[in-house]
């Protein structure tokens, strides 16, 4: 099987099945299914992954790198600069899967951010915090 195979493909070995003498083995058949992750969900070569996040970094940025682990156990650092919104994602090109065809490329890595927001904000913070904002929309 090549790296980057697609679940539900099929591989069949003919006549590879029990064998004894007099009879014609039968054929095996092997399906190709995907393991389960608990932090990737995979959309052909391209991998997804949810990253949580604090609402103050989420507005402000990081101070530093995210660290982001790969399904070969590989380590790299991911900066992000920007305002991330509920629908920010970040793309990180070639570190997905190999592709079927052509396993010197890669699917693409994308991190959707879930920000995590107070349950609970005191009036007079609401108060500042809402001039605050309100000063970024003049």
């Amino acid at each position: 099987m090549k790296p980057g195979t697609l679940p539900g493909t099929k591989f069949l070995f003919r006549e590879e099945g029990d064998q004894k003498p007099t009879t014609i083995p039968a054929d095996v058949v092997f399906k190709v299914k995907d393991l389960e992750s608990d932090v990737y969900r995979r959309e052909g070569a391209d991998l997804h992954m949810n990253y949580v996040v604090d609402l103050i970094d989420a507005l402000c940025g990081f101070s530093e790198p995210i660290t982001v682990r790969t399904l070969d156990d590989r380590q790299f650092n991911v900066m992000i600069s920007d305002v991330i919104g509920p629908s920010y994602v970040k793309r990180i090109p070639n570190e997905g899967l190999l592709l079927e065809r052509d396993s010197s490329k890669r699917g693409d890595l994308y991190i959707h951010f879930n920000i995590k927001f107070p349950t609970h904000i005191p009036l007079p913070i609401k108060n500042e915090l809402r001039n605050l904002l309100n000063k970024l929309q003049q």
